[in-house]
């Protein structure tokens, strides 16, 4: 069973830096971003980042939204999705395989939309209205901007996250704007 991912050579870790952090003087926020610094840094890493997802672990994250669609009634989509946080680098740490478009990178975070990966479950369930998948917007995921457009830039093969037991879920990844992954994360680094 294909995972959607490959663990070969890849280092993972949950950090937890807040009491760490607090001790040393330093600021939370932006303890990931420093973290995956340096790590990519190191000799030998090819890739780096951070997330709120790993696999096998338990921490899920799930949105309801709407999706318009000239084929549903009424025109939109009841969806729903499991929503990870990602910075660059994490996806291709853990080889998330593209299908269609990309994957987010360091440029996205100065876009004037939100660029949004989601996986193949979720184009199959809300995208295959025949309006095409990649350059799709999508408005109201953002919790703290309702106005914000939502671009979809790439499609990933679907992880088996909990298990290859597991049947796909639809998944968005979403890039992680500084200070947005403070509390725990997990830090993924591929080496040669």
């Amino acid at each position: 069973v294909d995972p959607g991912y490959d663990t070969g050579d890849v280092l993972l870790a949950r950090m937890e830096p807040g009491a760490a952090a607090a001790r040393e003087g330093e600021a939370v926020s932006d303890a990931p971003e420093r973290m995956v610094e340096r790590a990519r840094a190191l000799p030998g890493v090819l890739f780096a980042g951070a997330a709120n997802m790993a696999p096998f672990d338990p921490s899920t994250a799930v949105r309801s939204f709407t999706i318009r669609s000239e084929k549903a009634p009424g025109g939109e989509i009841a969806a729903r999705a499991t929503v990870y946080v990602v910075s660059p680098g994490f996806a291709e740490a853990l080889s998330l395989r593209v299908k269609e478009g990309r994957l987010l990178s360091a440029s996205d975070l100065s876009a004037g939309i939100r660029p949004l990966v989601v996986n193949e479950e979720f184009a199959r369930l809300y995208l295959s209205d025949g309006l095409g998948t990649v350059g799709r917007r999508i408005p109201g995921l953002v919790n703290d901007q309702p106005e914000a457009l939502t671009e979809v830039v790439g499609v990933v093969q679907n992880l088996l996250k909990n298990g290859l037991d597991q049947k796909p879920v639809p998944e968005m990844f979403s890039l992680a704007p500084p200070g947005r992954l403070a509390g725990w994360y997990h830090v993924a680094i591929r080496t040669k």
